[in-house]
């Protein structure tokens, strides 16, 4: 769940610009003082919605003098033409959240879908669906909160204060082993340390040192197995990479710990929303 404060890190990342500038037409045309409004949120289709509790939190917080009720419960099914949240406030805020509101309620609700749909993938293997490696910019927090509402899991909840070895820092630094040993050197005992490897040489390295998480990139099957028969358990493995969701089951039974898939960020297409005032 998303609290109050991170809230407060969404507006100002995203949302002030957006809101100071307003709508030209509304600033000439709408009387002053504005006339209080009333709107709700209804989804065009069929469709799995996230979003609701985090909007509502976000309007209350730019809007302290306006009333969000929810009308559907979050993080569920809704029917076509269903209505979803109900708005009341100012007709100038009001205009100025609109698109705002729906943005946010198209992007949480098309990633936590595509989302289920990749964890339902994994049902009854030992694999666990884990979040992705790249969000977009600024908009991390409510991606990932769209993960969680979806019921991803993942192992940075278990392991707290994960450093990782990436690709440059390998390259940077004289290999695996170097970076490894300057870190185990600097940091407490309890920290957590995961390895990212792009081959199998690399993956025979990253396995004598033992890390808690190894990190597969783009390896294909073949590579999995001979990944799981190296590795004999001493750390867990997670696949990463551009991977769609036959990707994903096809290679649920290998042996993995974790799948992480960028796609489910890249090619989440918005689901749909409309917007009607109400008299």
């Amino acid at each position: 769940m998303i609290h109050e404060f991170q809230v407060k890190t969404v507006i100002k990342k995203i949302s002030s610009s957006f809101l100071l500038e307003g709508d030209p037409c509304s600033n000439f045309c709408l009387s002053s003082p504005p006339k209080m409004a009333k709107a709700k949120i209804f989804s065009r289709n069929s469709q799995f919605i996230c979003g609701l509790n985090f909007i509502k939190t976000l309007g209350s917080q730019l809007y302290p003098n306006s009333f969000f009720e929810i009308l559907h419960p979050d993080n569920t099914l809704a029917k076509k033409d269903e209505p979803l949240l109900f708005l009341h406030m100012p007709v100038h805020q009001l205009i100025q959240f609109k698109e705002l509101s729906l943005y946010f309620l198209s992007r949480m609700s098309s990633i936590a879908s595509l989302a289920k749909n990749y964890t339902q993938a994994l049902e009854g293997s030992h694999t666990k669906l884990s979040l992705p490696r790249f969000f977009t910019p600024h908009m991390a927090l409510i991606e990932k909160e769209a993960f969680y509402q979806a019921g991803v899991e993942t192992h940075k909840r278990f392991f707290k204060k994960t450093i990782a070895i990436k690709q440059e820092h390998i390259f940077f630094h004289d290999g695996i082993t170097s970076v490894f040993n300057t870190l185990t050197e600097s940091l407490p005992p309890t920290t957590r340390i995961e390895i990212h490897v792009k081959n199998l040489e690399e993956l025979k390295e990253a396995t004598t040192l033992g890390p808690d998480l190894i990190v597969l990139e783009n390896f294909d099957k073949p590579s999995i197995q001979m990944a799981e028969r190296m590795n004999q358990k001493r750390s867990y493995l997670e696949l990463t990479g551009d991977l769609s969701l036959e990707d994903v089951k096809s290679r649920s039974h290998l042996g993995l710990d974790f799948i992480s898939s960028e796609l489910i960020i890249k090619d989440s297409h918005s689901t749909d929303f409309y917007f009607e005032l109400i008299r």
